[in-house]
Formats: structure tokens, C-alpha cells, sequence
């Protein structure tokens, strides 16, 4: 498998995904490709593209041994912090220019990022070709986590101010200020640290105020509130 850079024939268009009940609908448009590879990982740890072309390589000596792979899964890390699916174009086409990723593939908790790229194998030269960008978030959408935060209030007569108990669930591989409160009127928002997590927060708000729990802009594809 060689990389190539990316052409816009080569490129997929219209990218959307669809978390279903039981496995999730990807979509897309293309120009130009015999297969598709699909990356599956965890964004608990950094996605290195050309370190992953090269495990491939390792494991299929021959790109005519890639594309006869029985089944649609490539490859999988020991760890399961990511997943490599292949899928031909006859196939893709067969199923109304879409694939699916069962959700028992998908760990609870984790986000994840599934990147599709375009490939192309050309017989007489026996290499499979895949074509990327410079930038992969184009060839990505993310599965962010759900948080569901937990708020309650409680006033005192004659006081201007209210409580707001305020706690967030345990989250794996949580870096502090990925979530933040913000208190609706007020400008400024304040980080939230990991050693708050899975515990009662208490805040003084005006009495005739919210709070608001919103994902940090650098989070946005970790987390949805």
C-alpha cells in the first residue's frame, strides 16, 4: 500500500454519519476509487496514518492479499484503540452508497473519530493506492460521548443568591477544562478539573440565574451535553 496525495477524484464528498440502535450508517459521495479503507479509533490516543499504512504493510505482505481479505475488517490494534475496515466499491454501491459499523465494535464511553479514505487498486502494477489529505478532520466524523450532567437548585428565603449543586459524571481519559460551566448573563465561563468529576459541585448563582454546561471549542468532537 502506497500513500498518495490527495486528488480531488479521489476525495469523499458529502461524508455523514447516523448512529442507529444496533450499528452505525456511513455515507458518502466519491468521483474515483475501486475500495474504501475506514478507520476506526479511539481518541484517547493520537491517529497516526502513516504509522497505521505501515502495520498493514507488515501484516499483507502483497496488496493482492489486502484486497481478498474475507470479510470487511482489516485489521485491529491489541488494545482495540482502533479498527481498519475495507470495503469494495461494488460493494458500497450494491448497499446505496453506504457501509455500517456494528455498535459492538464501538466501546461505551470512548470517542471516537472514523475517518474514510479512498482507495485505488490497479492490478497490472499489483499496488493498492490511498489517496489523503493534508488535513484528515475532512475525511472525519466523530462519535463525542454523551455527558448528562446533573443540576439542582436550592433557594433560601429572602436571599438573593440560590445553590446550584452541580455534578459530572466519571469520564475515561478526562482533560481537565473539556467541559466548562458558564452562568446564563455572565460573559465568563469556568473551566471544569478532572478532581471534580463523580462529585457534588456547589455553586452560588443569583437567585434568578442558570447554569449552563457546554464542551470546551478543543473538545467539541469529544464530548455532546
Amino acid at each position: 500500500m502506497e500513500r498518495k496525495e490527495g486528488k480531488k477524484e479521489y476525495q469523499v464528498i458529502d461524508y455523514s454519519l447516523k448512529i442507529g440502535s444496533g450499528e452505525v450508517t456511513l455515507k458518502w459521495n466519491y468521483k474515483k476509487g475501486t475500495h474504501f479503507l475506514i478507520f476506526l479509533y479511539s481518541m484517547e490516543h493520537p491517529f497516526d496514518l502513516e504509522e497505521m499504512i505501515q502495520k498493514l504493510n507488515e501484516k499483507y505482505k502483497e496488496d493482492c492479499f489486502l484486497i481478498q481479505i474475507e470479510g470487511n475488517q482489516l485489521y485491529t490494534a491489541k488494545d482495540d484503540s482502533i479498527k481498519v475496515f475495507l470495503y469494495q466499491e461494488k460493494e458500497f454501491i450494491q448497499n446505496h452508497l453506504s457501509c455500517s459499523i456494528l455498535n459492538s465494535e464501538i466501546k461505551r464511553g470512548i470517542p471516537y473519530g472514523i475517518c474514510v479514505l479512498v482507495g485505488e487498486y490497479q492490478k497490472e502494477k499489483g499496488i493498492f493506492y490511498l489517496y489523503s489529505e493534508g488535513n484528515l478532520e475532512n475525511s472525519t466524523r466523530f462519535l463525542p460521548v454523551k455527558v448528562k450532567p446533573e443540576i439542582h437548585y436550592k433557594s433560601k428565603v429572602f436571599s438573593k443568591e440560590k445553590l446550584c449543586m452541580l455534578r459530572i459524571p466519571k469520564l475515561r481519559a478526562y482533560v481537565d477544562g473539556a467541559l466548562e460551566y458558564q452562568i446564563n448573563g455572565v460573559e465568563m465561563t469556568y473551566p471544569i478539573p478532572v478532581s471534580c468529576l463523580d462529585r457534588e459541585m456547589l455553586i452560588r448563582i443569583p437567585k434568578n440565574s442558570f447554569l449552563i454546561v457546554r464542551v470546551a471549542k478543543s473538545y467539541k468532537n469529544y464530548y455532546k451535553v
